[in-house]
């Protein structure tokens, strides 16, 4: 198998391209605001139900060079808010997870790019952006 580490998220914000930021958004944010739209009815009905959304530490804290992945889990993280504070009396609740990175083949290509990009040493690009 064979996996892409071609990194479509880590940028300078004025490189940006506006199709990446765009892409990134509708899969990190905007899928979880249409799963959740399209699920609630159907807890309602049943009287209960329990989302748990994935984001991200960069969905507490930010890092440079990831603009549109960091705003993304942002907005999971204040969707998962506002989805818990109008589900609250409905029996349903809804959660955030927020885990630092896992080594992958796709994050050990990111650390290799930043590491030219930036000039800066493995642990740097760890410390500074990954988290």
């Amino acid at each position: 198998s064979h996996v892409t580490t071609t990194n479509i998220q880590v940028s300078k914000i004025e490189d940006f391209p506006a199709d990446r930021w765009e892409l990134i958004l509708a899969l990190n944010l905007s899928s979880n605001f249409y799963t959740t739209k399209t699920a609630l009815p159907l807890m309602r009905d049943n009287g209960y139900g329990r989302i748990v959304n994935i984001a991200s530490a960069h969905g507490l804290v930010a890092s440079p060079f990831k603009s549109a992945y960091v705003a993304a889990k942002h907005g999971v993280v204040g969707l998962t808010k506002v989805v818990a504070l109008e589900v609250a009396e409905a029996n349903i609740t809804c959660n955030a997870i927020c885990p630092g990175f896992v080594r992958t083949p796709l994050v050990d290509g990111q650390i290799g790019e930043q590491m030219k990009a930036n000039n800066m040493t493995e642990e740097q690009v760890v410390r500074d952006i990954l988290l």
